[in-house]
């Protein structure tokens, strides 16, 4: 639903604390944002609410907030600056995605949401050189990619770890695919 300001103004009045109300202010994105980063932005933004739905269950329950989604909105300053996070980042960013899956999985009737950010935002936020905006990720990275970050959502593998791991295959595979294709 679209509203307008004073429409959104006085929705989120009555809905202060709700989890079921996003305010995009549109006056904010710049003109030559592409599509594709847009809509990895959304996509990002439907994870901080589900940060937000994990913190309000976890004060409605009297514990500390469950996750600081900090990190996600950094995710979208730097998809919109055309930048690439560093590890200290990275670090953070899986941490984030790692606690919402976890948190989805240990409530498996709220977990049919899903807790998923395309890929294509990982490798980005990765460092992954592509043309986004008519480069299609390269044929087999997603299995390879998914694989590594099971073992860090489900095998407990190091964070640390992780990111060197991913950084490297990520670039790497997208450096091989366009030599294979210019040979």
């Amino acid at each position: 639903m679209v509203l307008s300001f004073n429409q959104a103004s006085a929705k989120l009045k009555e809905n202060v604390g709700s989890i079921d109300l996003l305010v995009l202010d549109v006056h904010e994105i710049p003109l030559h944002v592409n599509r594709q980063f847009f809509g990895w932005s959304i996509e990002v933004l439907k994870h901080i609410r589900y940060c937000v739905l994990a913190n309000v269950l976890h004060s409605k329950q009297g514990k500390e907030p469950y996750v600081d989604c900090k990190i996600l909105h950094d995710a979208i300053d730097v998809i919109f600056s055309n930048g690439k996070f560093d590890d200290v980042q990275l670090r953070a960013y899986y941490e984030v995605k790692r606690k919402i899956h976890h948190f989805f999985k240990s409530h498996e009737d709220i977990a049919r949401i899903g807790s998923y950010i395309n890929f294509e935002v990982d490798y980005f936020l990765l460092g992954a050189e592509l043309d986004w905006e008519s480069e299609d990720v390269p044929e087999g990275l997603d299995c390879k990619y998914e694989t590594l970050l099971m073992d860090l959502v489900y095998g407990g593998k190091d964070l640390d770890e992780f990111i060197t791991e991913a950084k490297k295959s990520v670039i790497n595979f997208v450096k091989a695919e366009r030599f294979r294709k210019s040979s």
